[in-house]
């Protein structure tokens, strides 16, 4: 379901408050109800049941109460006799949905391309790749901007990446009747998705597309506050391809201007204008009508929650500040996926009663948090359970500034309104239990599938858990060590755009000597060895075929890794220092002249070297059970040549910028080891 067939305008009112106004001071509500529950109940309780009433969400003039059958029946009326409301001309999902895009549509996306995708820089390549893009028969199957070329696009926006960020409604989502805006946004998503091998056709419609995109978003009437769900939807997936599958400039057009899509959300002030003027219980609603309200409202939400996923991934992988906090949102979490894969109103309705019938509620985003923070289950779904990492590591991000600013202000935690010393060990501790409770999850969902789809949710299951994984290992990450330090280690000469100091540089080392041998060291260390060893010693089938980020699909994983091998190489470079003898055979032939990377092999020898190192480093060194057996370890620590490389070989034929320069900054780190 998209806004050009519902109309609504996301923004907020009443009891749904998902925004406040701007986070607090040092001691607001931000630390009052997580520490205060944190410290007042178990840090872990692996029997708790995460059943509870939804306050903030159905029973509302928003959400109606469909738990309560009265509300049922007055929401969702059954045909009578002779009546229409049951018959084929409701409005319904077909089975081609989300899949069938004409001839017209396509000419009509053309178009707007044509008239409104201008090339005035010419300073960056812009007007080349237009002409690349715009070259040849535009009808032959195999170009660009064919009817074929779009479909995959949408193919492949729902195959890899819908599943992530369930934003749209696919049961009842027409290419036809969408939003030519957020249409595009979805095929440069699937764009970015669709072709493993780099193909310059895919690569040049997603890049010349978003360049342009959100400047006619912003133009657009619908974008002044309160904006249409159809803007937030054009945006947030404008966001991902920017900052995570895109160039260098478009990440950081993306940084300066993803708050507004956060501004905007805050500015609304209905969720959807005409449904607050009548009374949600009128006898003459329609089966089909309260639907349309229903995946408007859910989908509105939805956009909400990953502006906040979004916004929480980018500061821990980036160092983007962070413009959202946890106890600004007030929403109830996704509904469960049966109810929002549902194809028809009477579908939800027989959802609707199993669910009640299994006392199944969904809770609000802040009480989810604060049981999982306690160590008590919750039922929800995948999404909803990303969401809550997300809010983990909002909270972390949050803390570490408070930390910041009071180490800068010489102030201690006690004068900073009572924050605890101790706050990383529960934070700890609830991202063990997410990930613990999230196994559960998925045991117990591959136990109650029936046997043909046994083979489907196995597959699914393995790579959900694969994801789950990483977010775990990144948060104790993140938690543990600054990212931006590794950098600095590694030569980096720039963060963010800001270069780096002489200064700087030598304050990051500093920090690192006293870090490599504490316990929020060995942690980190740790968990990025864990992080590695589940790629590069993965015991599945398929282990034979080595990572390439180029045909990873999960947003996270790649940039995860790279962070991986940077606290690696510098746990190892800075207690180790250089590395003696230094293993020349992984970089280049005995011929090569110059240590310079430009003079470096690329053979399929030196390639199979590589990741041989890499094994026997992460079968060796990596084969800890715990934090603590690293002190254990006296040598070869820095013995990190072979892995190094081995992550630059996966990052190198990447469409995305970022990875290619961490590829470069990984070359870097190996010279360091061998000068």
């Amino acid at each position: 379901m998209t806004d050009s067939s519902i109309n609504g305008r996301l923004g907020f009112s009443g009891g749904n408050i998902p925004f406040s106004d701007s986070p607090g001071s040092a001691r607001d509500e931000f630390t009052s109800w997580l520490f205060d529950d944190i410290n007042a109940l178990p840090a872990i309780n692996y029997d708790g049941l995460g059943l509870m009433a939804n306050t903030d969400g159905f029973g509302n003039p928003i959400y109606p109460n469909f738990f309560d059958e009265s509300g049922l029946d007055n929401m969702l009326p059954m045909p009578s006799p002779g009546s229409t409301a049951g018959q084929s001309t409701s409005w319904s999902a077909t089975s081609t949905a989300g899949m069938g895009l004409s001839e017209e549509k396509r000419q009509a996306i053309l178009s707007f391309m044509e008239t409104r995708f201008i090339e005035d820089d010419t300073s960056d390549g812009g007007d080349r790749v237009k002409e690349e893009l715009y070259q040849d028969n535009r009808d032959h199957d195999d170009h660009p901007l064919s009817l074929a070329s779009m479909h995959s696009y949408v193919r492949s926006f729902w195959l890899h990446f819908n599943d992530q960020f369930p934003i749209l409604h696919k049961p009842t989502f027409c290419p036809d009747e969408t939003n030519v805006q957020l249409l595009l946004a979805v095929m440069i998503i699937g764009a970015s998705h669709i072709d493993k091998t780099g193909s310059a056709g895919a690569k040049a419609f997603a890049y010349f597309s978003a360049r342009h995109l959100r400047w006619q978003v912003f133009r657009h009437p619908d974008s002044r506050p309160p904006a249409k769900l159809w803007v937030f939807q054009t945006l947030l997936l404008l966001e991902v391809f920017e900052k995570a599958k895109s160039s260098r400039g478009l990440h950081e057009r993306s940084n300066v201007h993803s708050p507004t899509t956060i501004t905007l959300m805050r500015r609304g002030t209905a969720l959807v204008n005409d449904q607050l003027e009548e009374p949600h219980h009128h006898k003459s609603t329609s089966p089909d009508q309260w639907w349309r309200r229903w995946i408007q409202a859910e989908a509105t939400r939805r956009a909400a929650f990953v502006a906040f996923i979004l916004d929480a991934y980018f500061s821990v992988m980036f160092g983007h500040s962070s413009v959202m906090s946890v106890h600004e949102i007030h929403l109830p979490l996704p509904c469960d996926d049966a109810l929002w894969s549902a194809t028809s109103a009477a579908e939800v309705a027989r959802v609707e009663v199993s669910l009640h019938a299994n006392g199944v509620k969904a809770p609000t985003f802040t009480e989810a948090m604060k049981r999982i923070m306690t160590g008590r289950k919750v039922t929800i779904n995948n999404f909803g359970r990303t969401i809550l990492m997300a809010g983990m590591l909002s909270v972390i991000w949050h803390m570490q500034q408070r930390d910041l600013q009071m180490n800068v202000l010489g102030m201690s935690r006690g004068q900073a309104g009572g924050l605890p010393n101790n706050w990383k060990e529960p934070l700890e501790k609830s991202i063990d239990f997410w990930k613990k409770d999230f196994d559960d999850s998925l045991a117990h969902m591959q136990l109650a599938s029936l046997p043909w789809q046994q083979h489907w949710h196995k597959s699914l299951e393995t790579e959900t858990r694969e994801a789950s994984s990483i977010l775990c290992h990144l948060a104790h990450m993140f938690l543990h060590v600054d990212f931006r330090d590794c950098q600095m280690i590694a030569g980096a000469s720039n963060i963010a755009g800001k270069p780096i100091t002489d200064s700087a540089r030598k304050a990051a080392k500093g920090r690192f000597r006293g870090w490599v041998c504490s316990a929020s060291g060995r942690t980190a260390v740790f968990h990025a060895l864990q992080c590695l060893r589940e790629v590069f010693l993965n015991p599945s089938p398929d282990s034979g075929a080595r990572y390439r980020a180029a045909n990873d699909h999960q947003l996270v994983r790649p940039w995860a890794f790279y962070i991986a091998g940077l606290i690696i190489f510098s746990w190892g470079y800075t207690i180790d220092g250089l590395l003696r003898p230094f293993p020349s055979h992984l970089l280049r032939s005995p011929r090569a002249s110059t240590a310079l990377p430009q003079d470096w092999e690329v053979t399929d020898q030196v390639r199979s070297s590589a990741y041989q190192d890499a094994q026997l480093y992460l079968s060796t060194i990596g084969s800890v059970t715990s934090p603590q057996e690293l002190d254990r370890i006296k040598a070869g620590r820095n013995n990190v040549v072979g892995l190094l490389r081995t992550l630059e070989f996966a990052f190198q034929d990447s469409q995305w910028e970022l990875l290619q320069e961490a590829s470069v900054r990984l070359q870097g780190a190996v010279l360091l080891l061998e000068r």
